[in-house]
């Protein structure tokens, strides 16, 4: 009884402590499997590659090509959750959001020109990326690419345009091949 008696009076104690004030109010954002249009936006215009040895992962790559309609769902996303913008596109551009895991944290960095080859093809033309960018803080990214992960590593591969707008006339084939030393990614669009 008398543990039932202190138990009251701590709890009694411990709710007189606690404040309310209206004037402050937090919103969780959903994930975005939980937004089904997003979801399939994102989906549809992204490549996944698991790519192992018997017995062993060399890695797990992701392609999301950015392209106008995903950029828009991306920017609506993007305000919803910070109240502002994000513009990961430079105009005459086409851009890649590439996610990348590999047991070996240093075989995922896509930026080691020594390590990684990387190119996109349009018919017969190759083209190097102009640059690739390092994205950092993959919880915020995990927000907006389901697949994200704390383990892996996300970058944007930016590619110049001009090569991009002869294929849309002439329909020709686009491919881009990521390739380490490891094995050889490539991905037909």
């Amino acid at each position: 009884m008398l543990r039932k008696f202190i138990f009251l009076l701590a709890l009694l104690y411990l709710s007189s402590c606690v404040s309310h004030d209206d004037s402050v109010v937090s919103v969780l954002h959903p994930r975005p499997s939980m937004k089904k249009e997003y979801l399939e936006i994102i989906n549809s215009h992204t490549k996944s590659k698991h790519v192992t040895r018997p017995f062993e992962t060399v890695y797990k790559l992701h392609v999301t090509s950015l392209t106008p309609l995903v950029m828009t769902s991306f920017n609506q996303k993007f305000e919803e959750f910070f109240s502002r913008t994000q513009n990961l596109i430079e105009k005459g551009k086409t851009v890649f959001f590439v996610s990348i895991f590999s047991p070996i944290y240093k075989d995922s960095d896509l930026s080691n020109e020594h390590e990684w080859f990387t190119n996109y093809q349009v018919g017969n033309k190759k083209n190097t990326p102009e640059k690739i960018v390092r994205l950092k803080k993959s919880k915020l990214w995990n927000n907006f690419f389901p697949y994200v992960t704390e383990y892996s590593r996300e970058f944007l591969l930016y590619f110049n345009e001009e090569i991009d707008s002869q294929a849309e006339t002439s329909k020709q084939s686009k491919v881009l091949t990521l390739s380490n030393s490891q094995a050889k990614t490539i991905i037909h669009w």
